[in-house]
């Protein structure tokens, strides 16, 4: 959630680049943890674009 909200709308590759700076995660594991952040209702999906572009539903603040 972290590199979402700093990035405001990113792709799953974009989030893949940002956690790889501090430790190496597979892409596939960030895209499941995606998917199921979407689930959950903590972010949306626009599948209008590919490839898909997520943002946050709700800011940092208000999910405190």
């Amino acid at each position: 959630m972290e590199v979402i909200w700093r990035h405001g709308t990113c792709t799953v590759g974009d989030i893949v680049k940002d956690v790889n700076k501090k430790r190496h995660l597979a892409y596939t594991t960030i895209s499941t943890v995606t998917a199921r952040l979407v689930e959950k209702g903590a972010i949306k999906r626009n599948d209008k674009d590919y490839p898909s572009v997520y943002s946050p539903k709700f800011s940092k603040q208000d999910m405190s």
